[in-house]
């Protein structure tokens, strides 16, 4: 969780916050601190990759600014089709 707070969040949770709060003092900032190198050396210090999603908002834009206004149902429509390929591709490893 405070990894993906790091990453992810605007104000990340404090290290302080994670210890005394969520964890109820189970374990130290110390602790807390060689964790996260641990996962980090696991990961390479690559925590960034490419999901599907985002592969569909990238070629979502690319199309809408090939197509323009005057295709925004259309466009809206292949979104939800789309959408609804990646979501099926995540929960059923036979439909990829």
């Amino acid at each position: 969780m405070y990894l993906g707070s790091k990453y992810e969040d605007i104000y990340p949770l404090h290290s302080r916050t994670v210890v005394e709060k969520i964890s109820h003092s189970a374990f130290t900032k110390e602790q807390l601190f060689k964790k996260e190198e641990e996962i980090l050396r696991l990961f390479e210090f690559s925590v960034d990759f490419v999901t599907s999603y985002d592969i569909h908002q990238s070629m979502m834009a690319l199309i809408s600014a090939k197509v323009g206004k005057n295709q925004d149902t259309l466009l809206g429509k292949v979104s939800e089709l789309s959408m609804l390929y990646i979501r099926m591709a995540l929960q059923s490893p036979d439909f990829l």
